[in-house]
């Protein structure tokens, strides 16, 4: 029985659609990333968790948890070993048990207070680091926006990609790719270019890429705050997770939209550094 996989975006944490695929067939999977998880845990009220995981808590074996994104950045990913080499093995065989252990929380409030105390924490924690992340990026991407001409964004308007506009395009991504890359705790090296396709950071370029042209292209007076917010990172996070499974699942129009142009666009990249 093929498995589908996907992506769970945390605005679908206790969507109706979720659970409408998840009891659709066992052979239905979501992947709740640790983004999902901060979003669900973070604020000053825990209990708030109890809330948010309460439908995947009905669905505990259907659940995978992918490693950490820290780690996956440092990785040197091969075509053939996506997705299975991103999965957290043991969290995710584990899931069932921490749902477990929410409902007996949610019934006993002084139960595993402790370990969800520290759960929040780490969720804050990471937040506040995105938060400093966030201008930075901004900076990065302006920089790049500069080097579409006033005909690319007429051509964008169209719909129309000509053959050196793609080809800038991943020069930005590459651009990105290096400012990602920089200082990253977790990369020790560029990986070959024959990988760079599979490579985590490489697919974040391509996705801020895409919503920057988004932006641009339609000329929209919030593209100043391109990269941003907060949401801006937390968003394609989930897209490039979507990237390496079956899609996403969420309601965000524009969301599945970037999805949608960023795997036909990842498609066309590695074709042609095949060819290359």
């Amino acid at each position: 029985m093929e498995l589908m996989k996907l992506v769970l975006d945390s605005n679908c944490l206790q969507d109706e659609k979720t659970r409408v695929y998840l009891s659709g067939t066992v052979s239905n999977y979501v992947v709740l990333t640790e983004y999902a998880a901060i979003e669900a845990y973070k604020g000053n009220d825990y209990r708030s968790i109890y809330k948010s995981m309460s439908l995947l808590s009905e669905f505990p074996r259907q659940v995978i948890i992918p490693k950490n994104t820290i780690d996956i950045c440092g990785m040197s990913l091969i075509e053939n070993d996506l997705p299975d080499v991103l999965i957290n093995k043991e969290e995710t065989r584990e899931f069932p048990h921490f749902a477990k252990q929410l409902i007996e929380s949610k019934n006993n409030l002084g139960l595993h207070k402790k370990s969800l105390h520290q759960h929040q924490d780490a969720a804050n924690l990471q937040m506040s680091r995105i938060c400093l992340d966030a201008p930075k990026l901004q900076k990065s991407l302006k920089g790049v926006e500069k080097t579409y001409t006033p005909n690319d964004i007429k051509k964008l308007r169209k719909g129309d990609i000509s053959e050196g506009l793609f080809d800038r395009f991943i020069e930005n991504c590459l651009v990105t790719t290096a400012f990602l890359m920089k200082d990253h705790p977790s990369v020790n090296q560029v990986p070959e270019l024959n990988l760079l396709p599979n490579n985590f950071l490489f697919r974040s370029a391509i996705c801020f890429q895409v919503l920057l042209l988004r932006w641009v292209s339609k000329g929209s007076p919030d593209q100043q705050k391109i990269g941003k917010s907060v949401n801006d990172i937390i968003d394609m996070n989930f897209v490039v997770y979507a990237l390496y499974f079956d899609g996403i699942l969420s309601n965000d129009k524009k969301l599945i939209e970037i999805y949608d142009d960023a795997k036909i666009l990842l498609d066309i990249i590695k074709s042609t550094f095949q060819e290359g």
